[in-house]
């Protein structure tokens, strides 16, 4: 009984059943993660508030929020990117930490 276990936890870590299992799980993706319309309402400063007092300046922003099957919670932005300019953000970056060491 104890080796027919063992003969079976070791089966379900082969990369084969461990592939199997991860492109079940892609296959339904919204049952454990999606995204839902959220509304934010934020100061000047970008700090969030919950109930803004009448006449304040703030502004409210309508994102995605990211919901995981663990119950929390991200509100994300969904940016396209060229690849170019990630390739010259990171040079830059890269400089900037050359003249960051020296």
């Amino acid at each position: 009984m104890l080796e027919e276990r063992q003969r079976q936890a070791i089966a379900s870590l082969a990369p084969e059943s461990l592939l199997h299992a991860f492109a079940e799980w892609l296959a339904a993706p919204e049952a454990r993660l999606y995204l839902k319309p959220t509304e934010v309402t934020v100061n000047r400063m970008g700090v969030i508030a919950s109930n803004p007092p009448a006449g304040g300046d703030f502004r409210t922003l309508s994102l995605p929020e990211l919901v995981a099957r663990d119950r929390r919670h991200w509100i994300v932005l969904v940016a396209r990117i060229s690849r170019q300019d990630a390739a010259d953000a990171l040079l830059r970056q890269q400089q900037a930490n050359r003249y960051l060491i020296i």
